[in-house]
């Protein structure tokens, strides 16, 4: 059993598992904490900087990602003073001269009170936060794409920059982006990444002979899953119209 540990967050004091972050304790206490990075199937790696906090520990306070910084006996958070919503507002602003344009970010900015920049303003989507990258390589297992170059000439790419032909189109990228940077389009039988130019054949259901899921990707996830490799011959309408006739059929 975990060691629990108690501590203060904007004075009210709550229990956590010692070494559980700061983030996810605080939303289940209904204390929010603003956040791009963050996915609870992903070790965090606090890059946007949007979750800062003050960590009072011994009496010295420090600025830090709250998805990273682990609960600690005793320490005291504070999640809203000025120290901490000045720094959040800095980086704010670096992220609206990145993505100036992009709806999430704007979102985010507005709730925050940021809606300018003092920053020269580039024309991306892309916040460089990683998620794509490590859900690729740690939960998929392929590892088709990842940083590239460095500075403000720092992007995620494919090997070489070229169209990754193991790249499984699985779209696990573009769910875990905050941005909606990561495109994917689906023409008849194909499915392409827009961002690195992965075309992959999809399947045809056999039942109602509509096309869904690419057969590398059906190969690469039905290892990970540990599901009966027939579930994966159907599109998902049809698999959940035969499982529910089995379900009917075991009704007493």
């Amino acid at each position: 059993m975990a060691e629990r540990v108690t501590f203060i967050i904007d004075g009210k004091k709550v229990e956590a598992d010692h070494n559980e972050n700061l983030l996810t304790v605080a939303k289940r206490n209904n204390i929010h904490i603003p956040n791009l990075c963050y996915h609870p199937s992903i070790e965090s790696y606090g890059s946007c900087r949007l979750c800062l906090v003050e960590v009072v520990r011994r009496g010295w306070g420090k600025i830090t990602a709250a998805c990273t910084y682990p609960a600690q006996e005793g320490i005291e958070v504070f999640t809203d003073n000025e120290r901490v919503l000045k720094n959040r507002r800095m980086m704010m602003e670096l992220l609206l001269a990145r993505c100036p344009d992009n709806p999430q970010i704007k979102k985010i900015g507005a709730e925050m009170g940021v809606t300018e920049t003092r920053f020269p303003k580039e024309d991306s989507d892309c916040i460089l936060c990683g998620l794509c990258v490590r859900i690729c390589h740690d939960i998929i297992k392929v590892g088709a794409i990842n940083f590239a170059q460095r500075g403000k000439k720092r992007v995620i790419t494919t090997p070489f920059e070229k169209p990754a032909e193991f790249c499984i189109t699985c779209q696990a990228c573009a769910h875990v982006c905050p941005t909606g940077a990561i495109k994917f389009q689906e023409e008849g039988g194909t499915r392409k990444a827009v961002n690195w130019g992965a075309v992959q054949e999809r399947m045809e259901c056999p039942r109602c002979h509509e096309y869904f899921e690419p057969r590398i990707m059906i190969d690469q996830v039905k290892d990970l899953v540990k599901l009966p490799e027939e579930i994966f011959h159907l599109c998902d309408q049809c698999r959940r119209r035969e499982f529910g006739y089995k379900l009917v059929a075991l009704r007493p």
